[in-house]
């Protein structure tokens, strides 16, 4: 049983960011086991669970970009090491999401005798979401919209720069990060001045799931990583201070949000400019002054350490089966009415099945597909 459940570790993760990605998928998990709770229990939980896709987002940034500015600084702005970006990352992303969005698709014809009238095909081209509301079929899956898209527009946009204009690579990723940062809050500001959110449901569907909308979470990691290559004593010289400032901003952030949004509406008019304009940079600000010091915390032993690791590695197929898939499934198990006995086993079944199944999908699908964009660029060599 050991072996079946193993997984073999690169020896150069990082251990401070599989802490923060750790933290931001259980945070997630937790946060969609609200319908397995009591009312009031969930209504608590809510309160302390933080916006675990915000750390999603700007870790995602700040490791893609390290990659990506690497790639370009080595080998320059051409095409070919566009394409092969691409590859690598679609390798990566695209095989397990494609094999969960098409399992979905086939669970509800064959049980529910279709998708509430929704259309799949933009699914599978990230366009659930890119500037309208994500349909309520595979609600999660509006955050890949946004990792595929700036996958697409951030490296497309220095390769304009540098590559077709021949802006120095260094400067060219600078102006995208500075460009993206703007025009996305600019986008908000706009959407704000043209229709404010009345709910928090429209405030969630409109300003905080759309494509156009949050693509500078994910660039302040990027200017994380532009910070860390290029100007790395500055990067670390003050990383403690800024862990406790920014975990403190994260916490004050995370306060007013939910104070801004008791209840069904957003209850405080004059503030709901900064929860659909503001807030998003606030906390992306805030989680960026952490990786400084998460990125310099380097390794870690004993259970803990083993535990983290693998909630880290598998935390992507974790992220995908959790709420579509692990929690109808327990939901359907268990019946509506149930004692609180029930409840309880419910919610560990659910956490159980969702750490179980992501391991075994990491491991028997998700790894070895991404393993074939290895055998795929030596081919292409």
């Amino acid at each position: 049983m050991g072996k079946f459940l193993s997984i073999d570790f690169n020896e150069k993760r990082i251990y401070g960011l599989d802490i923060l990605r750790a933290a931001a998928i259980m945070v997630v998990v937790f946060s969609h086991a609200a319908p397995l709770l009591p009312n009031k229990v969930a209504k608590f939980q809510e309160f302390f669970l933080f916006d675990g896709v915000f750390l999603f987002f700007v870790l995602s940034g700040f490791l893609i970009g390290t990659i990506l500015i690497k790639v370009l600084a080595k080998n320059g702005a051409s095409f070919k090491v566009l394409k092969e970006f691409w590859i690598r990352r679609w390798f990566r992303t695209i095989p397990t999401y494609f094999l969960i969005l098409t399992l979905l698709i086939i669970l509800g014809f064959l049980f529910h005798g279709g998708i509430n009238n929704v259309n799949p095909f933009p699914y599978y081209l990230f366009l659930q979401n890119f500037s309208y509301p994500n349909p309520a079929f595979f609600p999660e899956s509006w955050t890949l919209s946004v990792e595929e898209w700036f996958y697409l527009i951030i490296p497309s946009s220095v390769f304009i720069l540098a590559g077709v204009f021949k802006i120095p690579t260094k400067k060219a990723i600078l102006a995208v990060i500075i460009s993206i940062i703007i025009s996305s809050i600019f986008i908000r500001l706009y959407k704000y001045s043209v229709h404010p959110p009345a709910s928090v449901n429209e405030w969630d569907m409109v300003f905080r799931k759309e494509v156009i909308t949050r693509l500078d979470s994910l660039v302040f990691g990027v200017l994380g990583a532009y910070l860390a290559l290029f100007y790395r004593a500055v990067w670390i010289r003050h990383k403690k201070i800024l862990f406790i400032v920014g975990l403190s901003l994260l916490i004050i952030t995370h306060v007013i949000s939910m104070y801004i949004t008791s209840g069904s509406n957003i209850s405080v008019q004059s503030y709901g400019i900064y929860l659909s304009v503001f807030s998003f940079t606030v906390t992306a600000l805030a989680i960026f002054m952490l990786l400084p010091f998460l990125s310099e915390y380097k390794s870690g032993k004993g259970f803990i350490f083993k535990a983290v690791t693998y909630i880290s590695v598998s935390s992507y197929s974790m992220y995908l089966i959790h709420l579509s898939l692990i929690q109808p499934f327990t939901i359907w198990l268990f019946g509506e009415n149930i004692n609180r006995f029930e409840i309880l086993i419910r919610l560990m079944l659910y956490l159980a099945l969702t750490i179980l199944c992501s391991i075994l999908l990491y491991k028997y699908y998700e790894k070895p597909t991404t393993s074939l964009r290895e055998w795929f660029a030596n081919r292409k060599r």
